[in-house]
C-alpha cells in the first residue's frame, strides 16, 4: 500500500478586522486638511452586501506594510504583494481579491455583492469652532460596486480594490466601474464624528473640493520631475464656472470662462498648477 502525505496550502477564509461606523456623538469641525504626510492604521471589514460571510476562497485580505516591494499595479500579484508607487513614500497598502465574481460578458458590468467597510485612524486634521486644531481619523463605507472584466488576463473575473494607509494618496481598482461610498470624518481622540458647519453667516454651506494635485495631469506640463504638492501659500480664490473646464492646450488656455466674477471658493490647487513657465500668476496665463 502506497501512503502519501500531501500538505495542500487551501484558502482559508477571510481575515476581517472589526469596523465600526463612529457613534451618534459629533463635534461641530471646519477646516477639514487631508494632508500627503498623514500616516494612519487600516482596518477593513468585508462582507457580501447583506452582511454576511464570503465563502472560503471568495475573497481574501492582503496587507503590505511600509517596506514592502513598490511597484505599479499591473498584474494582481502586483497588488497583492506591492504598495504601489502611486502612494505617498514610507506608506502601507491594503489589498481586497474577490474571485471569479464578474459573470456578465467583457465589457458590461454587473454589481459585486460586497459591502467594505475601512478604518483609518489618522488622515488629516480639522479645527472645532474654538479654534482647536486636532487630528482625525476616517471611516469610509463602499457599496453598489460595479465591476466589468477589463484588466487582469487571464483572469479577467477577479477584482481588486486597495488602500493605501495614507487617505491623500487615494485607492487603487482592477475591473471597477463604479461605485458608492460614504465617508465619516471623526476626531481620532475621541472618535466623535465631525459636523463641518459654515464659519458666518456669508458662507451657508460647507464645500469640499476635489481636485488633482499631480502637476500636469490635466494639463501639458513643461517640466515632468516636479512632485506633486500642497501647501496654504497655494489656497486661491480662483475657480472654474460651472460647465466649464480646462483645456489641455495652453495656447487657449487664457480663452477658458474663470471664475474671478463669481463667489469665489478657497481650496487647494496644485503649487504649479499645470507647471507653466509663471503658473502661479493667474494674470499672466498666456505665458
Amino acid at each position: 500500500m502506497l501512503s502519501l502525505n500531501l500538505d495542500l496550502k487551501l484558502p482559508g477564509p477571510i481575515v476581517n478586522d472589526h469596523v465600526s461606523e463612529p457613534g451618534t456623538d459629533s463635534l461641530d469641525a471646519h477646516s477639514l486638511i487631508l494632508p500627503r504626510a498623514a500616516l494612519g492604521e487600516t482596518k477593513i471589514q468585508v462582507t457580501k452586501a447583506d452582511g454576511s460571510d464570503f465563502p472560503i476562497g471568495s475573497a481574501q485580505i492582503y496587507r503590505k506594510p511600509n517596506g514592502s516591494s513598490r511597484s505599479k499595479y499591473g498584474s494582481q500579484t502586483a497588488m497583492k504583494e506591492n504598495v504601489s508607487t502611486d502612494y505617498v513614500p514610507s506608506s502601507s497598502a491594503t489589498a481586497v481579491i474577490f474571485k471569479d465574481v464578474i459573470t456578465q460578458e467583457d465589457g458590461l458590468s454587473n454589481v459585486l455583492d460586497a459591502k467594505l467597510k475601512v478604518d483609518i485612524n489618522h488622515v488629516g486634521s480639522a479645527s472645532d469652532l474654538n479654534g482647536r486644531h486636532f487630528e482625525i481619523g476616517a471611516y469610509v463605507e463602499m457599496t453598489n460596486i460595479h465591476v466589468r472584466r477589463v484588466e487582469w488576463a487571464p483572469t479577467p473575473t477577479d477584482v481588486g480594490i486597495d488602500f493605501s494607509n495614507n487617505f491623500f494618496s487615494g485607492m487603487s481598482f482592477a475591473n471597477v466601474l463604479h461605485y458608492d461610498w460614504r465617508v465619516v470624518f471623526y476626531e481620532k481622540e475621541t472618535g466623535k464624528r465631525l459636523n463641518f458647519i459654515p464659519q458666518s453667516d456669508l458662507n451657508q454651506n460647507s464645500t469640499l473640493t476635489f481636485t488633482s494635485l499631480n502637476p500636469g495631469e490635466f494639463v501639458w506640463t513643461e517640466q515632468s520631475d516636479i512632485n506633486a504638492t500642497y501647501n496654504a501659500d497655494y489656497v486661491t480664490d480662483w475657480q472654474f464656472q460651472e460647465g466649464n473646464w480646462i483645456t489641455a492646450n495652453k495656447d487657449v488656455f487664457d480663452q477658458e470662462n474663470l471664475g474671478e466674477r463669481g463667489t469665489g471658493q478657497k481650496g487647494y490647487t496644485s503649487k504649479t498648477w499645470g507647471n507653466w513657465v509663471d503658473p502661479i500668476d493667474h494674470d499672466n496665463l498666456s505665458e
